[in-house]
């Protein structure tokens, strides 16, 4: 699964403008509940939980693209 396609479908609308150097945060609508979200839609994704320095390293668009690729 795509990184945006994962966000997107946490906002639940397409999230067709995000640079990949697009913080979590500064996208309309982010909040923390959505950063759980992600968190648990990645997880279910990889079949195992994120350690505290994976969850450190998802701040951008890019790093979900680069960390979902991986798997």
């Amino acid at each position: 699964m795509k990184a945006d396609a994962l966000i997107s479908s946490i906002l639940g609308s397409p999230v067709s403008s995000l640079a990949p150097e697009s913080p979590l945060h500064a996208i309309r609508g982010w909040d923390s509940l959505m950063m759980v979200s992600l968190v648990v839609r990645i997880e279910e994704l990889i079949g195992r939980e994120l350690t505290e320095t994976e969850l450190d390293g998802l701040r951008t668009v890019a790093d979900i693209q680069q960390f979902v690729k991986e798997f």
